[in-house]
């Protein structure tokens, strides 16, 4: 080997050495308390699914006649039951959005347009 080599290669072998004697650096966790706000949520409220009123019906035989009445009064039913879950939808939607201090969430039943 030449001397430059030898030197370079001395000098890099030196450098790492050199390294090793640095001090150690320990690290140690700090832990900061923040406020974080929480998003409070009402559960939601029970809807109770209506009784068909086809399924009340004594005689499934019946004229045609009570079994299209009873078909309306079930999509009636449906139609107001379907009305209510859309509005609580809406609310949570809305909740969503504004996030208020939100009051327990209560159900009626909603207006007709």
């Amino acid at each position: 080997m030449t001397y430059i080599t030898k030197s370079i290669l001395t000098f890099i072998l030196l450098a790492l050495v050199g390294c090793a004697s640095a001090p150690i650096i320990k690290y140690r966790n700090i832990y900061i308390t923040k406020k974080v706000p929480i998003i409070y949520v009402p559960s939601p409220p029970k809807v109770i699914r209506p009784v068909l009123y086809t399924t009340t019906l004594p005689n499934k035989s019946s004229s045609i006649g009570i079994l299209v009445k009873a078909y309306y009064i079930d999509t009636i039913q449906l139609l107001q039951y379907s009305k209510k879950l859309e509005f609580i939808i809406n609310k949570y939607t809305e909740l969503a959005k504004n996030n208020p201090k939100l009051p327990p969430l209560t159900i009626s039943t909603p207006h007709k347009k």
